[in-house]
């Protein structure tokens, strides 16, 4: 990376979607290619690490990852009597 800043932050994306919404598959897939590619990822560095001893420096990269499906009810009637 050109400068730290350019690699580090964060961000929570939510996507409120139902059964038969039209982007349901896409939040769905993005939860698990998320978690494959950054699995993926971090085996082959372990592999090569394994293979290859680190310097004396180097840069320890943190990805949080935290990911869940929270099951939503709208009842217009809550709080009416």
């Amino acid at each position: 990376p050109t400068s730290l800043d350019d690699v580090t932050g964060g961000s929570t994306y939510t996507f409120d979607v139902y059964p038969g919404h039209p982007f349901e598959a896409d939040a769905y897939n993005v939860l698990r290619g998320v978690r494959e590619r950054v699995g993926e990822l971090r085996e082959q560095i372990e592999r090569y690490n394994a293979a290859h001893p680190l310097p004396e420096e180097f840069n320890n990269v943190v990805v949080y990852v935290g990911q869940c499906v929270v099951e939503q009810c709208r009842n217009v009637d809550v709080g009416k009597e």
